[in-house]
């Protein structure tokens, strides 16, 4: 598998206990997270396990962003009022958000449309 993209890949539900390994036919691995100390989902666990990822892997690129969990999905201010951050900072990062994780993909060989 040439290219695994991940938006802010957290738990699968609150307080549950989740482990987790990205498959080791991943060669090229991208995961936009949103900046933890931005305070949005705070309930739950992000995968940010960086070392491991990094584990039989040609490319790894994790990068953290201003923005809300609904942002780095694509879907902007919804449901979620973080500290610090604002409607339209947070979709314009979301833009920002597209244009890396496109080029990631770009550089793993893949063409998102």
């Amino acid at each position: 598998m040439n290219f695994l993209g991940m938006l802010d890949a957290v738990d699968s539900a609150p307080f549950f206990p989740f482990t987790s390994q990205v498959p080791r036919n991943v060669d090229s691995l991208a995961h936009a997270i949103s900046d933890p100390n931005l305070g949005s989902r705070w309930y739950f666990n992000q995968l940010n396990d960086g070392d491991r990822y990094r584990f039989n892997r040609r490319r790894c690129e994790i990068r953290d962003f201003w923005a809300t969990h609904a942002a780095v999905g694509g879907a902007p201010w919804s449901g979620d009022d973080p500290k610090d951050t604002s409607k339209s900072v947070d979709q314009e990062v979301s833009k920002l958000i597209e244009e890396w994780f496109r080029q990631e993909a770009a550089h793993a060989g893949v063409n998102l449309r």
